[in-house]
């Protein structure tokens, strides 16, 4: 509940607090305008007053005036919200409710200072599927002998993710599917699968997943998964990613969808086109060996080679050779190519010596393709290069 807790509470930016002057605070008398009697409130030193509800966007109500005009929220229609999680923290981490929102008192009696309510429809970690989350966080302040209400604004909490994969791109990468991961956990995301995924709410990476884990847990980053590439998403954001392959084309697709509570998104991705036409992958590569003016392209992963190891960051020594990777997340060597790098214009342009930051540049080289190099395939006698944007 802790690390939920802390996670849900950056997502304050997306809430907004509602507050209202109650005429009374049950359990409570009305305030002492200074005539008769100190109150019952005064005696509690410094305290304040407040009560939650959550706003059903079906039911206009115009007495809370700090309401945001034209806020956007879920419908709560088929929703069991005396169900929900209705969490209340002081800043210090102290408890002052953790329960069902159904079971909450009329009215909370605490000391003035900072508080965060939170109501989530149910608990959410790790990725799932077909588990949306609804919800609100807010961050209150509540102020000696004042009394009013935060009224909770349910939408969507996480972030929705469904694949579809053309032929092509089956073909061209064989294997069970992706493996997503976010700042939680990860899922595998098989090819055939076509329910929403649902992740928590940042960046997201996208891995090709070549085969199940050996030790039947789906749930991890195996060293054969090859990242495809990142996305940052926000709460709310429903992506449908279509996935292609279709060599050197520059034709993209990108649309977005806006309704009352959610944004739907369609995408699609195709390796293809960031590739430069007439460039081979690493995997095309290996199948020219002993051909002059081969040009590959690939990743900077790292330099220093030798045959059992390289470095991945700086300082580096050597400066006639790197390591050439098809994505920043390979771990497997064989699936890499140490790239000689001459005296000259090639070494000037790319040696990790003189230039660290080059770390992760998409580049190609061209060259001779080689049996034998540091104990793998690769390029030598490297006649010219190109640093991609």
């Amino acid at each position: 509940m802790e690390s939920m807790r802390k996670r849900f509470i950056n997502y304050a930016s997306l809430c907004i607090i509602s507050c209202t002057m109650m005429a009374n605070c049950a359990k409570m008398p009305a305030e002492n305008n200074g005539a008769g009697p100190e109150s019952e409130k005064e005696k509690i030193t410094g305290s304040g007053c407040f009560s939650v509800r959550i706003h059903d966007p079906a039911v206009p109500d115009g007495n809370h005036r700090n309401f945001k005009e034209g806020s956007k929220t879920l419908s709560l229609t088929g929703m069991d919200t005396s169900n929900f999680i209705l969490s209340i923290y002081s800043q210090d981490g102290s408890k002052v409710y953790d329960g069902k929102y159904g079971k909450r008192p009329e009215s909370f009696t605490v000391k003035s200072g900072c508080y965060n309510v939170k109501l989530l429809s149910k608990e959410f970690g790790v990725p799932e599927f077909n588990n949306e989350i609804v919800g609100d966080s807010q961050d209150i302040v509540i102020e000696k002998g004042k009394t009013f209400t935060v009224e909770l604004l349910c939408r969507q909490m996480n972030s929705g993710i469904k694949f579809n994969f053309s032929g092509d791109f089956k073909k061209h990468f064989p294997g069970i599917g992706l493996f997503l991961q976010d700042i939680a956990g990860g899922i595998q995301y098989a090819y055939d699968e076509k329910r929403f995924c649902y992740v928590n709410p940042g960046t997201v990476d996208f891995y090709l997943r070549r085969k199940s884990a050996a030790t039947g847990n789906d749930c991890f980053l195996q060293a054969s998964d090859t990242l495809l590439f990142s996305r940052n998403l926000n709460a709310a954001d429903m992506l449908s990613f279509n996935f292609e392959w279709s060599e050197n084309t520059t034709r993209s697709n990108f649309s977005v969808r806006i309704d009352t509570s959610r944004n739907w998104q369609t995408d699609r991705y195709n390796p293809g086109s960031i590739i430069p036409e007439g460039a081979l992958t690493i995997e095309q590569a290996k199948e020219k060996l002993g051909q002059k003016n081969i040009t590959v392209f690939g990743y900077i992963l790292g330099g220093d080679v030798k045959e059992s190891s390289f470095r991945t960051g700086p300082p580096f020594s050597v400066s006639s050779n790197l390591l050439l990777a098809p994505s920043m997340s390979e771990r497997y060597r064989n699936n890499c190519f140490a790239i000689e790098l001459p005296s000259g214009a090639v070494r000037d342009a790319l040696n990790l010596v003189v230039h660290p930051q080059l770390i992760g540049s998409a580049i190609t080289v061209t060259g001779t393709i080689v049996e034998q190099y540091f104990g793998y395939i690769g390029m030598k006698s490297t006649k010219a290069c190109e640093i991609l944007k």
